[in-house]
């Protein structure tokens, strides 16, 4: 697991820096009060995890780096590469076209696609932004 190298206010503070942005602006585009960033910034408070998701995604920094982790300060963000859209009229025709083979689904797997269906966009990247967390915490 990635260790805690450095402070949550000195992240902050660095992102600031290398972002170029004020704390108001930061306070703008996360939509959490200038106090709380100022608190953050000083040191005095440590965001709870949905203003950490809110801070990195306007910073657009990994939240693990953000709380101080020694990971990657980039954002990853999976990128959705399934298609809705219906096979091509050639598709069906060919001889050579192999159908893929149904997923099977656990029943964890099944409870968590169903409590998540209707999720917005944002949730979705709360959830991944968790997952990779979980993952960094696996790892050690």
């Amino acid at each position: 697991m990635s260790k805690i190298v450095t402070t949550f206010s000195e992240r902050l503070k660095e992102s600031l820096k290398l972002k170029n942005i004020k704390a108001i602006e930061l306070a703008q585009l996360s939509g959490i009060s200038r106090g709380a960033i100022s608190s953050y910034l000083s040191g005095r408070w440590k965001a709870k995890q949905d203003n950490i998701y809110l801070l990195a995604k306007a910073l657009n920094v990994n939240e693990a780096w953000l709380m101080g982790y020694d990971v990657p300060m980039e954002s990853v963000r999976p990128q959705n590469n399934y298609s809705t859209s219906s096979p091509s009229p050639g598709c069906i025709d060919d001889p050579n076209h192999i159908e893929p083979k149904p997923i099977t689904y656990s029943p964890q797997q099944q409870t968590l696609l169903a409590e998540t269906a209707s999720f917005t966009d944002e949730q979705y990247d709360k959830l991944f932004d968790y997952i990779n967390f979980l993952k960094l915490s696996k790892s050690s």
